[in-house]
């Protein structure tokens, strides 16, 4: 998802991070740990997409 080695990185360390602090609001009647790690990994991947200016879909032309 993230081409960039760098903002990989960084991405990764902030979602160690995050699952560190949060881990007491995991709720395992809804979302097994790894589930729960990979939709933050996934949404703060598509957050730091977002803030280095990557093309939006209604940019490029899709729906």
């Amino acid at each position: 998802m993230l081409s960039d080695r760098e903002l990989a990185d960084e991405v990764i360390q902030d979602v160690f991070w995050l699952v560190w602090r949060s881990a007491a609001r995991l709720d395992s009647e809804r979302a097994g740990a790894s589930r729960w790690q990979l939709m933050m990994a996934r949404s703060r991947a598509v957050d730091a997409l977002g803030a280095v200016g990557a093309p939006s879909r209604a940019s490029r032309g899709t729906s």
